[in-house]
């Protein structure tokens, strides 16, 4: 691990430190993936509609296999800290008293990730600071492990606290922190500065700490100039004016389950500038969507992310009075201008656009499916009415791919899998019974692989699934 070097008082990003204060400014490395499959196996329970009224904020009740046996190896044990720290990303705060990585991963996944910051102590002194997290985490301070923690409880924050020597100057602090990834993950640190000697934040950049702190304030006052977007010239402003001429990257993304790649905008912008212009509405994605802006300048680079919805109303005009119509525009916008999904595949069969480009949407769709990716069953149940309604406009060896996807998809959680497939919560609950009732009617002589039964029996448990959930919304959510 390296250790901190001096730090350059004119290239440093200098913040107050209180007591009981979060040290909230650090140097981020990559986040190591490596994903975690156990023994299939089947799971016991039932949806629960109900699960997020817990005690404990973002608890999840529900454990599934991969969580049981990673934390019988690692729960309780100190963490072992893999490679060394190479700084990838700076991670300003914009009001976050923690680093966030929180995200989704489809796949179990053990996600790992180094963070080094430093802290410029006025004296020599014993400090307590109080770490918190859901995964593992072992803290250095100055090169010295400090201490450890390993609760490894899915997504439950835990907290410990550790005495530490402090020095005068620069001390060095670094973190290695990992977690199992379950599709919506928890995965952060925070640490706080509960007593020590009077310290500041120090954050070694490659600009002067003034240019790094106007960066740094320019994205805390930046916002869209509009609240959202059905036409014209989509831009961002700022109260506070760039200190110097800058490179401005615009990476603008979906959400975690979109399979567009990203829009990159690559900009050149002069000191004293307050606005940044991105495109204009017609030529980006429609939809909500986040933009990761970044500012750069002599190899400092600071980043936050902004949402806003784009949608194209001006292009569509008014909607057609009569509902025919309607469904008709609503399938060629669909066809033309949706992401690439079953259920643009589904409209564009629909509307006689079978082909290779079409093929090429669904085979693209298929390994979500193949692999049980969690979300697969949004994807699956169009894709369903895609080979039911439309198979015949399939290419042939596209179409027995999908039926082998259908027949060793895991449809509930009492058949064998090693998935991290959320059947707990009511829309998953009938998108799965909906798809073994479906799959089930369209391959009746077929042996479905995990569940053992043939189609026609797969369909009529789908059936009686769908019914059971039918009633609970009847009685529970109407």
């Amino acid at each position: 691990m390296n250790t901190v070097e001096p730090i350059t008082h004119d290239l440093a990003l200098r913040r107050p430190l209180a007591l009981g204060g979060p040290v909230a400014y650090w140097l981020v490395g990559t986040t190591s993936e490596q994903r975690y499959d156990v023994a299939d196996r089947p799971m016991q329970g039932e949806m629960d509609p109900f699960f997020f009224l817990t005690k404990h904020k973002n608890f999840i009740p529900h454990e599934y296999p991969c969580r049981t046996e990673f934390a019988a190896e690692r729960r309780g044990k100190r963490p072992t800290p893999q490679g060394a720290f190479e700084p990838d990303r700076v991670w300003l705060p914009f009001g976050s008293p923690r680093v966030d990585l929180s995200g989704f991963w489809f796949r179990p996944t053990v996600v790992a990730t180094w963070a080094s910051t430093a802290l410029d102590a006025v004296s020599d002194g014993r400090a307590r600071l109080r770490l918190r997290t859901c995964g593992g985490a072992v803290l250095f301070v100055n090169g010295i492990e400090a201490g450890w923690m390993a609760p490894y409880g899915r997504n439950l924050e835990a907290s410990q606290d550790f005495e530490v020597d402090l020095v005068a100057g620069a001390n060095e602090i670094s973190i290695w922190f990992d977690d199992l990834a379950e599709r919506d993950a928890r995965y952060f640190f925070q640490l706080d500065y509960l007593r020590g000697p009077a310290a500041e934040q120090v954050l070694p950049t490659t600009v002067k700490g003034d240019v790094a702190a106007a960066m740094e304030a320019a994205l805390d006052a930046m916002h869209f100039e509009h609240p959202f977007y059905s036409g014209g010239e989509v831009a961002l402003v700022t109260d506070v004016a760039l200190p110097v001429a800058m490179d401005v990257a615009i990476v603008i993304e979906g959400d975690f389950m979109s399979i567009e790649p990203p829009v990159i905008f690559r900009r050149r912008v002069e000191a004293g500038a307050r606005r940044i212009t991105i495109a204009a509405t017609e030529d980006l994605p429609a939809d909500f969507r986040h933009f990761a802006v970044s500012l750069s300048s002599s190899g400092f680079v600071a980043r936050r992310v902004f949402g806003v919805e784009i949608c194209h109303a001006t292009r569509q005009g008014r909607a057609p009075a009569i509902l025919a119509d309607r469904i008709g525009e609503a399938l060629e916008e669909v066809s033309n201008f949706a992401e690439a999904d079953t259920v643009r595949a589904l409209a564009r069969l629909a509307t006689g656009r079978g082909g290779p480009e079409t093929d090429a949407i669904i085979a693209a769709a298929l390994p979500a499916i193949e692999d049980c990716h969690d979300c697969a069953d949004f994807i699956l149940v169009p894709l369903l009415w895609c080979r039911r309604a439309y198979g015949n406009s399939i290419a042939v060896d596209l179409r027995h791919r999908i039926d082998e996807a259908i027949l060793n998809y895991r449809y509930w959680m009492d058949e064998p899998g090693n998935d991290v497939q959320w059947y707990f919560s009511e829309n998953h609950a009938l998108l799965f019974h909906t798809a073994a009732y479906l799959g089930g009617h369209l391959l009746p002589d077929g042996r479905f692989v995990r569940s053992g039964r043939t189609g026609a029996e797969q369909s009529t448990v789908g059936l009686a699934r769908v019914r059971a959930w039918l009633d609970h919304f009847e009685a529970w959510e109407m």
